[in-house]
């Protein structure tokens, strides 16, 4: 996970709280397919998403 220059691995039943406009990135780095649930409050809107290069 990258959250602003901060990386660090996550695992199952980990949670992560991303601040708004907080750049953030999450790599699947196993062998197993990434499952993640991402709850958004307020509600997301694709306008809010700005991609960046990697």
């Amino acid at each position: 996970m990258t959250l602003a220059d901060e990386r660090f691995d996550v695992g199952v039943g980990d949670t992560i709280a991303i601040l708004p406009q907080t750049p953030h990135a999450i790599a699947n780095t196993g062998t197993a397919p990434l499952k993640i649930l991402c709850c958004c409050a307020p509600a997301y809107q694709h306008a809010d998403t700005e991609l960046v290069p990697a």
